[in-house]
């Protein structure tokens, strides 16, 4: 006689849409904190992305050197006391000062990385190393200047990467790079285009009209930005950086677009005032 497969438990949501509402309630909880950090500024989004520098750098340690959590937490806190030494004494240092501080912990943990089976090279943790800490100054640096810049790169992430998957898990069809994000598929990088070219078209009264075209080069540098951590990932063979965040992972896998998109504005901001002179 054959068995019957076991009921599915009652009232639990199945297939593809199990995780959502779990998503939805940590997203919720991230942009209500996020929103509060942003607006009033000062020593409290000081200490949202000193912590969250600290934090990030710590489940990237925990990537590429595991088993040696002693010597991570001690530049884990590092990092985090540098950005908000960073933080605090923005516009009282000369812009090597300021580059030189960005750098030194990605020097330190290289220096400090050991050759692990299954880790990650020195290179790659000293460029991400360096990579989280310039974004954290970048995020005061913007928000020195006001908030609607700050604004619009969040919102280009968020809604790039919500619209992503939803399109993603309705539509789904051929796979964007299969190889290092099995996930993602060409309907849902496309949906992040598209709502990263309607967030551009919200703040054009604010950046002009330059913002969509805009927009769309930062979803695509932050779907980038996503599948270099996935390539991180793999090659450590673990699924999230970590499970801080029921529903999303760590805070390397909630950033890891974030790096790429404020990375690249600061970029494309230093180009365009070395050509106006």
């Amino acid at each position: 006689m054959a068995l019957r497969p076991p009921a599915k438990p009652p009232g639990k949501p199945s297939g593809q849409w199990n995780d959502l509402r779990q998503r939805i309630l940590s997203a919720a909880i991230m942009v209500v904190a996020g929103a509060v950090a942003i607006w009033f500024g000062g020593p409290l989004l000081l200490l949202a992305v000193a912590v969250m520098a600290g934090v990030a750098f710590w489940e990237l340690w925990q990537m590429a050197q595991p088993g040696r959590d002693n010597i991570g937490w001690r530049l884990a806190i590092g990092t985090g006391l540098l950005v908000a030494a960073l933080g605090w004494s923005f516009g009282h240092l000369r812009p090597v000062e300021e580059l030189l501080a960005i750098v030194a912990p990605g020097v330190l943990a290289a220096l400090a990385a050991r050759h692990v089976e299954g880790g990650l090279s020195r290179w790659v943790i000293a460029i991400y190393t360096t990579l989280i800490v310039f974004v954290a100054w970048g995020i005061v640096a913007l928000r020195a200047d006001g908030i609607v810049e700050l604004l619009f790169l969040i919102t280009i992430v968020v809604a790039s990467d919500s619209l992503g998957y939803f399109c993603g898990r309705l539509l789904g069809g051929a796979k964007f790079w299969p190889q290092v994000s099995p996930s993602k598929t060409w309907s849902g990088t496309l949906g992040g285009w598209v709502g990263a070219a309607v967030v551009g078209a919200i703040f054009s009264p604010w950046l002009g009209w330059a913002a969509v075209p805009i927009g769309v080069l930062l979803a695509i540098a932050a779907q980038f930005g996503d599948i270099a951590e996935s390539a991180m990932k793999r090659r450590t063979g673990v699924k999230d950086s970590s499970d801080l965040i029921p529903g999303h992972g760590g805070v390397l896998d909630r950033i890891d677009g974030m790096v790429a998109v404020v990375s690249l504005y600061l970029l494309l901001r230093l180009g365009l005032t070395l050509v106006q002179g």
